[in-house]
This record gives C-alpha cells, structure tokens and sequence, in this order.
C-alpha cells in the first residue's frame, strides 16, 4: 500500500494504477502459493483417516493416498510437485490423490503437471488414480486425454459423500498393484 501511495505522488497515475495492479497480482500469486498442501491421508484401525505430511517416495507394494487442497493456480505448481512422492526405482506402488477441492477448471499447468507425474509412475509401473473428481474436471481430463492415459477406472468421480469413492480407489489401487506384481518386470 505504501509504495502504491508514493507511485502516486511521484509517477503520472495511469503508471501507478498499472504499477499497483501489478504489485497485487504478485501478491496474489504468492499469497495462492503458499496456501496450497498436499497431506497424506492415513486409515487408523477404527475405519478413520488421519492426516501426515506426504511420504518422500512412493513404497512398492503400497496404496499411498494424498489429499490436495490448493487452487490449481500456476504459481503453486512448483511447490505442490516437490510435494509428490518420488516414485524413485519402485515397481508396483499406486498413489491415490484426492481432487475434490481442485476447482472446476483448474490451469493447463495443472493438467500437465497430472499427465506428467502419471507418466513418471507408469513408466515404473506403478499408478495414478484420481479420486473425487467433479464432472468438469473429468470432462476436461478426458478432452485432454489425460482420462486415457489413466484408464478407464483410473478416474474415481466426486460423491455426495466427502470420501465416497476412496475405497472404491483404493479397491482399484490394490487391483492394480496386485496385476503388476504377477506381471514379469519389463
């Protein structure tokens, strides 16, 4: 506000109007960066889920399920990705990650960022799958093809129930780990 306040005073206003907008996108951006998480969801042995901080890889064998909270902004993106699980040398690991916060449209960067690390995990053989997903995400996903590279259940939609496709992601997960551990290594 202070330097808005001096752009005024010292700069003809057209030039501190763009200067202040500027200065507030900026803001903005950083604000939205910092607010974004990702948070591991872990089953305690009464049924319920408790929150830790994400895994730093992926264990083979293993269903790991992440729940992200964030606008899917760009200037987020780079941190939301040091976040992911390093699939390192695992074969065999499946991460689910919830997406029901991640808004109607998220940015193209987003969307890459998705393909990118589905990619990373397939080329392990290990597995994506995205549960809660609204349907303007999934028309989207699908229009870019990203629903493909994913497979057909590798897409668990948004229920009225806060986790109601989790198990059913997680069903798939193990479904997934299971086929690939009878497949020979490549």
């Amino acid at each position: 506000m202070a330097v808005t306040f001096l752009a005024t005073t010292q700069l003809p206003l057209q030039q501190a109007i763009a200067l202040g907008a500027v200065l507030s996108l900026l803001l903005y951006c950083a604000q939205t960066a910092r607010q974004a998480r990702l948070v591991a969801l872990v089953p305690k042995s009464d049924g319920r889920w408790e929150t830790a901080p994400p895994p730093a890889t992926l264990a083979p064998g293993e269903v790991t399920v992440l729940d992200y909270a964030g606008s899917a902004f760009f200037a987020e993106l780079p941190r939301i990705e040091t976040q992911l699980p390093s699939p390192g040398s695992v074969h065999g690991a499946a991460l689910v990650l919830v997406v029901r916060a991640l808004p109607d449209v998220p940015s193209s960067a987003m969307l890459k960022l998705l393909d990118r690390y589905a990619q990373r995990l397939a080329d392990r053989g290990s597995h994506l799958i995205l549960c809660g997903v609204q349907p303007p995400l999934l028309r989207l996903l699908k229009r870019s093809g990203i629903a493909d590279r994913l497979g057909e259940d590798g897409i668990v939609p948004a229920t009225q129930e806060l986790f109601g496709g989790l198990d059913r992601a997680l069903a798939t997960a193990r479904s997934r780990i299971s086929a690939e551990q009878d497949r020979p290594l490549r």
